[in-house]
């Protein structure tokens, strides 16, 4: 049996992934222990797995903090400088002592600490990426942070997309000479460009997103594969809440509007916005408002329910389309359902994402600065009108119900260990 170490750092769209890898692994006959902050630790040992605390213990639904890392241009760098780096000693100490007795390590993308640990400890380690972005190749698109028509310029070609990427590194300047001085202080040879290239174990990089939404490219680590979407469906309740139920059956399906859970807490008027427009038009609505913002919600009426929470492996294949926010997550889980999307996109990889499903005619896009009852109205008819969308829809979720990414993970994990005897 081995050990086998996980280091998510995030939101829920961060955690889930690795607890789906883990119940796999641990079917396998080995011992996955999760390290990550304090808050999911009842959700961790719930579903069976080990637990271990790593910093930073932050909380996801502190309005603050959620504010000051989900600014549009600014979050990432904000994401990066004030909460990652500094926690970067405080989780180093935290997980140095398992990282001793782990068989082999799985990094998550904002895991520096947990890296430092395991070069320190000499513990195998493969890295992770869950988000096409962590993925930034010169064939491919990438928009970074801030509503950028990137996809506008797509014709320039390779050269474009290496400016780019330069671009991107010359912001976080600062930030990856903060953590390459971290490493060296601790005897350890500084990764050149920890957040860029070096983000990559030399033994190899899990792809944990679908090759619907971010094909395998050229300039990919040599070593990378790609599993595809890793979905947590074994533990906790899949049932959806009565009320929910209820309203399902109610009336024809609705327009789900969710933002996860991380902007969820900086809403905004995007509830607001959605219960007016379905007081005004046939089409149901349920609002997936969060814990504890129910009070902070909009009322919900005879077409719109108001809710905080349904799980989406239950409750999307039930729906017309779902608006949100572009979390990795929660782009997953409208894929597989196979439903089309309008996202809102807040901050970091969601511009990204965003851009991805709009492109492949799996979506569309409004951003957050015209999103208005106008706006909204205009979006919901030209995306539930449009038959060839949801025909494509269906054929990405044909194709992720076939991938499987949390057991082919787990396999590729299990296959590393035992070439490494």
């Amino acid at each position: 049996m081995a050990v086998i170490l996980f280091s998510p750092i995030g939101t829920l769209g961060d955690l889930h992934p690795y607890l789906a890898i883990g119940l796999h692994l641990q079917s396998m006959g080995h011992e996955p222990v999760i390290a990550t902050m304090e808050a999911y630790r009842e959700r961790v040992e719930g579903l069976g797995l080990r637990f271990h605390p790593v910093g930073p213990h932050f909380d996801v639904h502190d309005k603050a903090i959620m504010e000051h890392v989900l600014h549009p241009t600014r979050g990432t760098v904000r994401l990066f400088r004030d909460l990652i780096v500094p926690s970067m000693e405080t989780a180093h100490r935290d997980i140095l002592p398992i990282m001793k007795k782990a068989d082999l390590y799985i990094s998550h993308p904002l895991s520096f600490g947990g890296i430092a640990a395991a070069r320190e400890a000499e513990t195998p380690w493969i890295s992770s990426a869950l988000a096409p972005i962590s993925m930034m190749s010169v064939h491919d698109r990438c928009v970074f942070p801030g509503p950028i028509p990137v996809h506008k310029l797509r014709g320039l070609g390779p050269w474009y997309y290496r400016m780019l990427i330069s671009l991107g590194k010359l912001s976080l300047t600062r930030v990856e000479g903060r953590i390459r001085r971290f490493f060296v202080g601790r005897g350890l040879n500084p990764p050149r460009h920890p957040i860029f290239e070096d983000q990559f174990s030399p033994l190899g990089t899990v792809v944990l997103f679908s090759r619907v939404i971010g094909p395998s490219q050229p300039d990919w680590p040599s070593e990378a594969r790609q599993v595809g979407f890793p979905f947590l469906d074994k533990g906790g309740n899949s049932a959806l809440p009565p009320v929910v139920e209820e309203f399902l059956e109610g009336g024809d399906a609705p327009i789900v509007y969710t933002l996860g859970s991380g902007a969820v807490g900086v809403a905004g008027d995007f509830y607001d916005v959605a219960a007016r427009l379905h007081d005004t038009t046939p089409h149901r609505a349920i609002l997936l408002v969060g814990s504890g913002m129910e009070a902070l919600a909009p009322r919900g009426s005879r077409n719109v329910l108001v809710t905080d929470y349904a799980p989406f492996s239950s409750l999307f294949p039930r729906v017309a389309a779902v608006v949100h926010s572009g979390g990795i997550g929660t782009v997953a889980q409208v894929l597989r359902a196979g439903k089309p999307s309008i996202v809102v996109p807040f901050a970091n990889d969601q511009f990204d994402n965003a851009d991805r499903l709009t492109c492949l005619g799996l979506g569309l896009t409004v951003s957050r600065g015209k999103w208005n009852h106008t706006t909204a109205v205009r979006a919901l008819e030209q995306l539930l009108g449009n038959g060839e969308i949801g025909e494509r829809c269906r054929e990405a979720g044909r194709i992720i119900a076939g991938e499987n990414g949390a057991l082919a993970a787990a396999e590729e994990l299990a296959g590393f260990l035992h070439r490494m005897g």
